[in-house]
């Protein structure tokens, strides 16, 4: 009886580790789930930060351009943009993080090509 005991009492203890390191490992995947959504917003976020500053610039000037003008430019954006979401969609994986990391200059760009049509319309 006794080395039943015994013998029980070590499967027992077996199984109970085995169990603990399962929830640890569980635990671990978790909070790197939740690292990889948390990095996705904030690059998500400074994305779309391009895309609203520049936005925001074009719509603040825009008491100086004509309304064809206006509406050249924000064509001319609309397009620019769906070429970064394409891109993301197609090439990333709908990964922000992962455009960010890699293309972050094609963002500067698209706000920097945006702002000099836009400075061209007013100051020529």
């Amino acid at each position: 009886m006794k080395k039943i005991l015994i013998i029980l009492s070590v499967f027992l203890f077996s199984n109970l580790c085995k169990a603990q390191s399962e929830i640890e490992t569980l635990e671990k995947m978790y909070n790197m789930v939740q690292n990889d959504r948390e990095r996705e917003s904030k690059a998500k976020d400074l994305v779309m930060s391009y895309y609203y500053g520049t936005k925001d610039k074009v719509r603040e000037k825009s008491d100086k351009l004509t309304q064809e003008e206006y509406n050249n430019l924000n064509s001319y954006q609309t397009r620019y943009w769906s070429q970064i979401t394409n891109a993301i969609r197609d090439y990333y994986g709908s990964s922000y993080s992962k455009f960010y990391s890699q293309k972050k200059e094609f963002l500067e760009k698209y706000r920097e090509d945006v702002l000099d049509k836009l400075y061209k319309y007013i100051y020529d």
